[in-house]
């Protein structure tokens, strides 16, 4: 079976590092570490696990920290996992055994916050000097394991792994101020990036500038218009769910960014429930209540994005609010009640 290392950059982790390196220690042959600055304990928790441990100065940089890692690893795979992240595996047993030979790399079923769907990013790979990060922040090494995986016809696999991500949960204010510098850089020195867009329009949203937040919102979806890439795709989805949601609240008209949105993917269910929400407000309970029961109509398996997570809400609680006010205001109260008794349940 090949070896594995687990690898990850730190600073300042001690609330969520312990619960990480507990999550691989029996799985993986080797932890490697990369402090870029830690002033708390994360040192001594990496030392306690048996990481091996280097230094690196922070320079804006995730990119630069992840590839001195990757140059540490003596194994044969490596894992690209982060300290607010842990590891869930179907069954006991060593991570090598999801692995199979004639692979170059892998997915993952990523959860990026509690309570939101699943979708695959490529956290395994080989340990090759030619697959390294690229971009200043939101850092990837998808270009290269795609680029090595046409040439070589190695198939990047899928996997049963699971990664959980908590740090959402503890997302403060700072992490936006610390993060809008290197977006708007990455933006600006690779605007291909669509998902570096759309990050760039969600911090800007979340500082309070709407209006900079839908300029870099039509910007993403101007530069990435021509790309066809599923990935790209599924990146100007959340694009289109982002500004509508913002120009609703901005108490802008949302129609032709609904109608883009949806001619590119009507099955965008975030824009459905933005949609949803548009026609709630203007008195078109016929439309919120069509909208919101293509919600819950969606079996489990359709909710499910190759590359877009939802927040599990909008497929239940939510629209059957928006459902509970349409109905009302239709004048439909026998199945208002009904629905009333399903919300009284989630309670």
């Amino acid at each position: 079976m090949p070896t594995v290392s687990a690898a990850l950059i730190v600073k300042n982790e001690e609330q969520y590092l312990h619960n990480c390196l507990k999550s691989i220690r029996q799985h993986v042959d080797e932890i490697v570490i990369v402090d870029t600055g830690s002033t708390d304990s994360s040192i001594d928790i990496a030392g306690s696990f048996g990481a091996q441990l280097s230094h690196y100065q922070w320079n804006d940089d995730f990119s630069a920290a992840r590839n001195i890692g990757l140059e540490a690893c003596k194994t044969d795979w490596i894992l690209y996992i982060d300290a607010d992240e842990q590891m869930v595996l179907d069954q006991p047993g060593r991570l090598s055994h999801y692995i199979e030979e004639h692979w170059i790399g892998a997915y993952v079923q990523f959860r990026p916050k509690s309570g939101y769907t699943r979708y695959k990013l490529p956290r395994l790979f080989r340990n090759d000097h030619r697959l390294r990060f690229v971009g200043n922040i939101h850092e990837t090494i998808l270009p290269t394991l795609t680029s090595i995986s046409e040439l070589e016809k190695r198939p990047i696999g899928e996997t049963r792994v699971k990664l959980n991500h908590f740090g959402y949960e503890n997302f403060g204010i700072e992490k936006h101020f610390r993060n809008l510098p290197l977006l708007e850089l990455a933006t600006r020195n690779n605007s291909s990036r669509t998902f570096c867009w759309y990050h760039l329009a969600e911090t800007l949203y979340a500082l309070g500038r709407k209006e900079s937040a839908i300029e870099a919102c039509y910007d993403g979806l101007r530069t990435s218009s021509h790309d066809q890439s599923m990935r790209t795709r599924a990146d100007r989805s959340s694009i289109f769910h982002l500004l509508a949601k913002i120009q609703i609240e901005c108490e802008d008209d949302p129609s032709e960014t609904l109608d883009l949105g949806f001619k590119e993917n009507p099955r965008n269910f975030g824009l459905i429930y933005v949609a949803a929400i548009w026609h709630l407000r203007r008195g078109e309970f016929e439309s919120s209540l069509l909208y919101a029961s293509k919600l819950l109509e969606s079996a489990d398996a359709e909710r499910t994005s190759p590359f877009v997570a939802y927040d599990s809400n909008i497929f239940f609680r939510l629209p059957l609010q928006i459902k509970l006010a349409s109905l009302v205001n239709l004048g439909m109260f026998a199945e208002a009640a009904t629905i009333t008794q399903m919300l009284a349940t989630l309670a």
